[in-house]
């Protein structure tokens, strides 16, 4: 009988090994979230798939895929995420286990991603230990147990797909072969796809062609490729990852009109000049936390009026020395492009487009959006944990093992938030005491319940928090006026008509208020004034001349 080499059963159980890293934390990530196949559609599920009838029969799809990712306001241009939730609830009959059970594989294979590509640089434990990190972080609750998530989690795959393919796997052929010359055609092809599909799913792909640039010009171990033969690979790569980007901007400025297409949080069109920008520089330390501390996600971070009018310094002053800690990480990796440089370029990029920083965007802090730039703080949390190993097992071992039950404790706790909407209101006031949202929306479903004086308390307390927010103001009146409490209605009504005289609603309920007073020479100005702001409104001219206006 033939012995077999000893090199190769080496590299048989080396194979076997980074097998092993790789697909674990994907099962760890499905067991992980399996009570999420219990939810249904929750927040913004509800508006972009069950309410969303064009999606609904493949008939109408095509021409869906040309209207703007939310379609009753005109925001946005998310075609390849509508296009899989369009195909999910024709094959799933519109039930919402097919979209979570997908989620779940999604989540599962970046999760594998995650630890593939930390192969690239460094050993199986340490791409062990990045995949089972990003598995179970809480901070990733949002992204996999809501499946408009969807978006975050494909984006973050491409993203992924894109560094690996930039970066050749560690072997011999790095001493000469393919991965020495050009990038093939072929390699070139799927960089553009890539880049598309990641800009197809999530505005955060822009930064596909930065990612690519920057992981290309990385090194990898016993590396003997010249800096040149890496920064022309990174050039090729990063050409055609543009052209895939450019063709998704294209098509976008087609559907929108323009290429940003949202609308600011409420925050920050209160928040105007050095106060918006301070408030943004007070919310990187807060990103910072979520993605690299597990603990329980408040769902929602909207800040009261009192941090948008009087942002925490502190916290801009940390913001700003991240800022400025970024930058200077980008200009030594571009020197001396090292692995752990890599790493935070990617994290920066995935981040910025968020930030509110570059362009303000419709969150203040979101979990989903940390979803691509944990994937750097996992692989660097695995690479270390790798490193303490050799010296420090039973820490490693205590720490990590204290870690992943409290990360997943938390993630667990998460899930069941994202039920149902009513849950997730629920959820938001109560860990968001601060935030408006969970008290505005609460009151909302009270009010649609017919618990009136709950809704009253819920809008009194959103009211404290946003005094400033006129939708907030109305519907908080409106609540007032069906309680026939006609003077906290009218002060609600006359606050908010100041802060946004174009309401119609608003003005349209104040001039009934003052009707049904009898103060008909303050129902007259109100329509003179809205007749002058809006010439087409019929209405206004009718009440007005019947009151002799």
């Amino acid at each position: 009988m033939t012995a077999r080499a000893p090199h190769r059963d080496a590299a048989t159980t080396d194979r076997r090994t980074d097998q092993l890293a790789v697909w674990l934390p994907a099962v760890v990530a499905i067991v992980a979230y399996l009570p999420a196949l219990r939810n249904g559609f929750a927040l913004d599920d509800v508006v972009i798939i069950a309410n969303h009838a064009a999606i609904h029969h493949l008939s109408t799809l095509g021409a869906a895929l040309a209207q703007p990712y939310w379609y009753d306001e005109g925001h946005l241009y998310r075609p390849l995420t509508t296009l899989a939730f369009g195909l999910e609830w024709v094959l799933g009959h519109g039930r919402p286990l097919l979209f979570h059970a997908i989620n779940l594989a999604w989540h599962a294979g970046v999760s594998a991603l995650v630890a593939r590509l930390t192969l690239r640089w460094w050993s199986a434990p340490a791409a062990l230990a990045a995949g089972l990190w990003f598995a179970v972080l809480p901070v990733h609750a949002e992204a996999v147990a809501n499946i408009v998530g969807r978006s975050e989690l494909v984006c973050a795959a491409a993203l992924i797909g894109l560094t690996l393919l930039a970066v050749p796997r560690p072997g011999p052929s790095l001493g000469g072969g393919n991965d020495v010359g050009p990038p093939p055609r072929r390699a070139l092809w799927l960089a553009a796809v890539l880049a598309a599909c990641a800009v197809a799913s999530k505005e955060t792909g822009v930064v596909a062609p930065a990612i690519v640039w920057a992981a290309a010009i990385t090194p990898l171990h016993s590396d003997q490729r010249t800096a040149a033969i890496r920064w022309q690979r990174a050039r090729r790569l990063a050409a055609a990852s543009a052209a895939g980007v450019c063709c998704l901007l294209a098509a976008r400025v087609l559907v929108l009109g323009t290429l940003a297409g949202d609308s600011p949080h409420y925050a920050f069109q209160l928040a105007q000049g050095w106060r918006g920008t301070a408030l943004a520089l007070a919310t990187v330390p807060r990103a910072l936390s979520l993605a690299l501390i597990p603990q329980a996600p408040r769902l929602d971070y909207s800040p009261p009026d009192a941090a948008v009018v009087h942002p925490d310094l502190v916290l801009a002053v940390l913001g700003a020395a991240a800022v400025l800690a970024a930058v200077a990480l980008g200009v030594c990796h571009l020197r001396r492009p090292t692995p752990w440089s890599f790493l935070g370029c990617f994290a920066v990029c995935t981040y910025a487009p968020v930030s509110n920083l570059v362009l303000r965007s419709g969150v203040v802090v979101a979990d989903r959006t940390l979803y691509s730039p944990s994937v750097a703080v996992a692989i660097a949390a695995g690479a270390g944990m790798a490193a303490a190993w050799a010296t420090r097992r039973w820490l490693v071992v205590g720490v990590g093992a204290v870690v992943a039950a409290t990360a997943l404790g938390f993630t667990e706790r998460s899930l069941s938030a994202w039920r149902d909407s009513p849950s997730a209101f629920a959820a938001i006031r109560d860990r968001s005491p601060t935030s408006y949202v969970g008290h505005y929306t609460s009151a909302e479903v009270r009010d649609n319940a017919g618990d009136g004086p709950g809704a009253q308390r819920e809008y009194a307390i959103a009211v404290s928090l946003t005094p400033h927010n006129p939708a907030v103001l109305y519907m908080a009146a409106a609540n007032d006026i069906r309680m026939r409490d006609t003077a906290a209605a009218l002060t609600l009504l006359t606050r908010s008509l100041a802060l946004r005289p174009g309401g119609a609603r608003t003005r349209t309920a104040l001039i009934g208020l003052d009707l049904r007073r009898g103060d008909t020479a303050a129902a007259r100005s109100l329509l003179r004034d809205g007749v002058a702001l809006d010439s087409t409104a019929r209405i206004w001219r009718a009440q007005l001349a019947k009151l002799g206006g």
